[in-house]
C-alpha cells in the first residue's frame, strides 16, 4: 500500500462553489484507483466520520469539519466501446463535469447537451441524478464503478441497478456512505439527435433563429439559459440550484392548471419493471469473423395504473421490437460487436403507426 497524503487542519475555500473557508481536520485527495483501495485499507474512515466531496456545488460548509473530507480527483477520458453508433465512454470521478460534456462534443459523442454547465463532478452525476432541460444522468449512464467502504470491493453497478429516480438514486439513499464512485461509463451516441422538449431551451433556440442546432450549437444556448437565471459561481459564489420541483398526481395537478393556465409540468416517466430479451443467428463467414441476424423485443412498465400515461401497464401490444444485423469478432475470451438494427415495432406511435415498414 502507497502511503495517503493526509492534509490536516485543511482550507475547503477552493472546494465549494461558495468560496467559504471552512476547514476539515483532515483531507484526502483520490488521484487514482489505487488511491481508492489505499484509502479503505487504511482504516481512516472507520470512526465513520467522513464526507465525499466533489466540486462543492449544492453544499454549504457552516463550521469546521470534525472529521474527514474524501475528494475523488482521479480524471481521464476514454472511448472503451462502441456498437454500432453507440459510444461507451468512462470518465474518472473528478472530472469537471461542464468540461466532460464539452469533451465529449468535442469527440463526436452526443447525448449530453442539454446537462452542459452544469457545476460539480462526474462522480456526482449518478449520486444526485443530475438533469436540466428535458434531460437526466440516467439516460446516458451506462454503469457506474466504485468501492464499498465498508469492505474495500470493487463493484461495477448497472444503471439499472442504480434505483435512478428524480433527482435520486440509492447512492443517495440506501447506499449512501456505504459506496464512492471512481469512476462512470457513459453510453453516449456518434449520431446527434436534439433534445429540443424543454420549452424555454426551443424559445432560446429560436431567438437566436436555429432551427437546427448542431450539438455545439444546442449545449451554448443550455449554458447561456442557465447564466440568464443564475450567477456564474467563479464570479458570484453560490451553491447552484439544488431545488426539487413537486410531485403530485394528475387529479391534483388539473386542478392546479384549472386555476393557473400557465403552469408547467413534466410526467415522471419511470417504470416498475422491465423485461428485454434478445434472439440472435450467428454464422460463420472467416477466421473469428461471423455474421449475425437479431431481433431485440421488450419494454418498461408499471405495476399499478398509471393515471399519466396510457398503456404504461404490461400487455402484448406494448411490446417494442427491432432487428438487424452485424459482425462478430469472437476471439473465445472476448466478443467484439458491430451491428446496425431499425425499430419494427414502436408501441409509443399511434396505433396505426405503431409497425414500421
Amino acid at each position: 500500500m502507497n502511503e495517503l497524503e493526509v492534509y490536516k487542519d485543511f482550507s475547503l475555500k477552493g472546494y465549494n462553489t461558495f468560496g467559504i473557508d471552512a476547514r476539515a481536520d483532515r483531507f484526502i485527495a483520490l488521484h487514482s484507483t489505487d488511491e481508492y483501495a489505499d484509502l479503505l485499507s487504511s482504516g481512516v474512515l472507520d470512526d465513520g466520520r467522513f464526507f465525499i466531496l466533489g466540486g462543492g456545488s449544492n453544499v454549504v460548509f457552516s463550521d469546521k469539519y470534525q472529521g474527514t473530507v474524501v475528494h475523488p480527483a482521479n480524471k481521464g477520458v476514454s472511448l472503451i466501446g462502441q456498437e454500432g453508433s453507440r459510444c461507451f465512454v468512462e470518465a474518472g470521478a473528478g472530472e469537471v463535469w461542464a468540461d466532460f460534456v464539452d469533451s465529449c462534443i468535442s469527440q463526436g459523442w452526443y447525448g449530453l447537451e442539454n446537462l452542459a454547465a452544469i457545476p460539480g463532478c462526474v462522480g456526482a452525476s449518478p449520486v444526485q441524478n443530475v438533469g436540466a432541460y428535458g434531460k437526466e444522468a440516467k439516460d446516458v449512464i451506462w454503469r457506474v464503478h466504485c468501492f464499498d467502504i465498508t469492505n474495500g470491493v470493487e463493484h461495477w453497478i448497472d444503471a439499472a441497478d442504480c434505483g435512478f429516480d428524480y433527482r435520486w438514486s440509492n447512492f443517495k439513499g440506501e447506499w449512501k456512505n456505504r459506496f464512492i464512485i471512481d469512476r462512470v461509463v457513459f453510453r453516449l451516441d456518434s449520431a446527434f439527435t436534439p433534445n429540443l422538449s424543454y420549452k424555454a431551451l426551443s424559445e432560446a433556440l429560436a431567438a437566436r433563429n436555429i432551427s437546427q442546432p448542431t450539438a455545439r450549437q444546442l449545449a451554448d444556448t443550455v449554458a447561456a439559459v442557465r447564466d440568464s437565471k443564475l450567477p456564474n459561481p467563479q464570479e458570484i459564489g453560490s451553491a447552484g440550484s439544488f431545488f426539487k420541483n413537486p410531485i403530485v398526481g394528475k387529479t391534483q395537478f388539473d386542478e392546479l392548471k384549472a386555476k393557473y393556465p400557465d403552469i408547467v409540468a413534466f410526467p415522471l416517466q419511470t417504470g416498475d419493471f422491465k423485461l428485454e430479451a434478445n434472439i440472435e443467428y450467428r454464422y460463420p463467414i472467416v477466421w473469428k469473423l461471423e455474421g449475425a441476424l437479431f431481433v431485440d423485443v421488450g419494454n418498461v412498465w408499471d405495476l399499478r395504473k398509471n393515471e399519466w400515461f396510457q398503456g404504461s401497464n404490461f400487455s402484448f401490444d406494448t411490446i417494442a421490437a427491432d432487428w438487424g444485423m452485424g459482425i462478430r469478432v469472437n476471439l473465445d475470451f472476448i466478443l467484439v460487436r458491430i451491428d446496425l438494427g431499425t425499430k419494427v415495432y414502436e408501441p409509443c406511435r399511434p396505433a396505426d403507426e405503431r409497425l414500421i415498414g
